[in-house]
């Protein structure tokens, strides 16, 4: 079997594809909703102001995530509760990692089965830039570590 032949056999419906963009809004709202914290626990002002620029990129990344999901489907987000951020900023800065980390995986997953070539490029892109954070998280991490 080619490579793409599987490809192809593995693209998602529309249905998964709105799913996906949910989780993505969801995600960022929650990343939004733990870097406001992670801003106040910051021990310099560099990285404060990295930090907030790290939390608008969430934000346009939620705009982002939100505008294909209203393109394709006429249907309310379900919100969902935010679980709790930690609470001292070396644990904070340690689960912000694991999160963009996370959020990397998931969105090249989701740009690959995508058949939606608007939805494929900004899974691709916010990957990138999921893992530009993760990279200042973990600078910052090893900081104080």
């Amino acid at each position: 079997m080619s490579y793409e032949y599987e490809y192809q056999a593995h693209l998602d419906t529309n249905e998964q594809t709105l799913e996906r963009l949910q989780a993505a809004i969801n995600r960022e709202r929650h990343a939004v909703n733990c870097y406001e914290a992670l801003m106040k626990q910051a021990k310099t002002d560099r990285e404060q102001r990295q930090i907030t620029d790290i939390r608008d990129d969430e934000i346009q990344h939620e705009q982002q995530f939100l505008a294909l999901y209203r393109k394709l489907s006429e249907d309310p987000i379900q919100d969902t509760p935010f679980d709790s951020c930690p609470s001292t900023y070396l644990e904070s800065l340690r689960h912000s990692i694991e999160d963009e980390q996370h959020s990397v995986d998931f969105y090249l997953k989701s740009g690959d089965a995508s058949p939606d070539l608007d939805v494929k490029r900004c899974f691709y892109r916010m990957a990138k830039d999921e893992q530009k954070h993760a990279i200042w998280f973990l600078y910052f991490y090893s900081l104080y570590k």
